[in-house]
């Protein structure tokens, strides 16, 4: 079971321990409310190691790719506009989509409601399980005075030419909008 927190006890936790929420929720960073939802759906954790605040998730990441006759493309995230200050963040991330886990959830089925919510796609498609990530600490930008480990599992599958939007996709979410956009990959012929 995890800690479920009040917006009160985490903002108590977090000065406690030093961290600049004066930062939080301008430009790029989170702000303290979607770490309260974040904490209380189990989608990650806090703890301390040697008194620095360390925040880790576990999450599932889908490559997708379209081939038609002449050309590969890969779906990839552009961009996410933040709605509470209309700050455009871009990502630098290898999946297509990808969903934080939620407790009990196994990583296939954060892959299915990962292309449901984001692109649309209801109907379970095939995927392919490629290999599990784990981050050392990284300096977190949506959380300003933490550090984040993850742990990903990734997926990739090629779409069927009804789930094909050749102008890409926009998934609307309650705290911000997420772009994404067709490239094309180089295809590698094999002698």
């Amino acid at each position: 079971m995890h800690h479920q927190y009040t917006i009160e006890s985490l903002r108590t936790f977090l000065e406690s321990h030093s961290i600049p929420l004066e930062r939080w929720g301008v430009r790029e960073a989170n702000s303290i409310e979607k770490l309260l939802k974040e904490l209380n759906e189990g989608e990650c954790s806090l703890r301390v190691e040697n008194g620095q605040i360390i925040r880790h998730g576990e999450g599932a990441g889908l490559i997708i790719y379209f081939r038609d006759s002449d050309q590969l493309l890969r779906l990839r995230e552009q961009g996410q506009i933040l709605k509470h200050n209309g700050h455009r963040r871009t990502r630098s991330i290898i999946a297509s989509v990808a969903e934080k886990m939620r407790p009990g959830e196994n990583p296939a089925a954060a892959i299915y409601r990962a292309h449901a919510e984001e692109l649309g796609i209801c109907e379970k498609i095939p995927v392919n399980y490629l290999y599990l990530q784990r981050t050392g600490s990284l300096v977190s930008k949506s959380y300003p005075g933490f550090v984040t480990r993850s742990t990903i599992h990734f997926f990739n599958t090629y779409l069927a030419p009804k789930h094909f939007r050749p102008g890409g996709y926009v998934e609307e979410q309650s705290d911000k909008t997420n772009y994404y956009e067709w490239e094309r990959e180089e295809l590698k012929i094999l002698d």
